[in-house]
């Protein structure tokens, strides 16, 4: 009887912090969608497109697909006293990227960065990813979990938009310098990316 009531507490726990998480996705995503979706100097804004990859490429941990960002997610679970959740470990990379929107393109790159949607198990699961990932010899009560943004992906991405020189060259008017739209990030307002 114990045993059972210490199984739907921690079960009870699970679900008040899976209801919390879904709480706070959504009020992130209701802050994207009140954004406008059209440039504003170094304002927050919403854009949506598909992702073009600019240089090298990152590979997934976990998965080993290429991608221009990544989270990497393991759960090292406990069992004494009922099965609980002891340690989570996260890796999050981002390379810049191109966004290809309505507007044209947009440059995307920022160290303050997260990624919205839920993670997916890879199944089936790679052990010796796994195993390096985690540094660990002893796998039993683990669980993975990876988003990856991968090139050609159509996503919405939140953040400040800044019109700068481009780096490169373009086709512009007489006297005219070539600039870019930036899209970055910031502590008050980090690079926010999502599924479209």
């Amino acid at each position: 009887m114990f045993k059972l009531l210490v199984v739907a507490a921690a079960g009870l726990v699970g679900l008040v912090g899976a209801i919390n998480t879904s709480r706070k996705r959504a009020a992130v995503r209701a802050k994207m969608l009140a954004a406008p979706s059209t440039f504003e100097d170094n304002a927050a804004v919403t854009f949506t497109g598909t992702v073009k990859p600019l240089g090298e490429l990152l590979v997934a941990p976990l998965s080993g697909k290429p991608c221009v960002a990544y989270r990497a997610l393991a759960r090292i679970y406990g069992v004494r006293g009922g099965l609980r959740l002891e340690r989570e470990l996260a890796e999050t990379k981002m390379v810049p990227f191109m966004l290809a929107t309505k507007h044209g393109d947009v440059l995307v790159d920022g160290d303050q960065f997260q990624l919205l949607a839920r993670g997916e198990p890879i199944i089936p699961g790679n052990v010796e990813r796994e195993r390096r990932f985690l540094a660990l010899e002893d796998m039993r009560g683990t669980g993975f979990d990876e988003l990856r943004i991968e090139p050609d992906a159509k996503i919405t991405v939140h953040g400040i938009a800044r019109q700068e020189l481009a780096e490169h060259g373009g086709e512009t008017g007489f006297r005219e310098a070539p600039t870019q739209i930036r899209l970055t990030g910031d502590d008050a307002h980090p690079l926010t990316i999502d599924h479209a």
